[in-house]
């Protein structure tokens, strides 16, 4: 994988090879944008945690069915004594080991970052 910065605001991923000998204006899925309330500045894209699931072991947060359907409805959802205090940070939040998106957690509650034109109002879950 090559990273790239792409203008001030945003971190690029691409598979390494892809681009030799092609003209390109976009290639690659934007994998970090700037954020003035994260906890670095920085904050992971949704698509980019969908996509790198599967290799994320840490700042991860598993929902049951019900704080799922929040979730991606754009409401905050409180988080129990289950889940780790690491402070505030951002997390791939998952439903049934599924990728749901980027969660902006702290020791009590987890707030959605998931674009308006993604959230889904009517979702039914299994």
């Amino acid at each position: 994988m090559v990273f790239f910065r792409k203008g001030a605001n945003a971190v690029w991923m691409v598979v390494d090879g892809l681009t030799e000998g092609v003209r390109y204006d976009t290639v690659g899925i934007t994998i970090m944008r700037s954020s003035s309330i994260g906890p670095d500045g920085w904050r992971p894209t949704g698509t980019a945690l969908q996509a790198l699931a599967e290799h994320i072991t840490h700042n991860r947060v598993s929902l049951d069915r019900e704080h799922a359907v929040r979730f991606i409805a754009g409401e905050e959802v409180s988080l129990t004594d289950e889940h780790e205090d690491e402070g505030r940070r951002y997390v791939l939040v998952c439903y049934k080991g599924r990728a749901l998106g980027c969660g902006l957690a702290s020791s009590t509650r987890l707030i959605p970052q998931v674009s308006k034109d993604r959230r889904i109002r009517d979702i039914v879950l299994p």
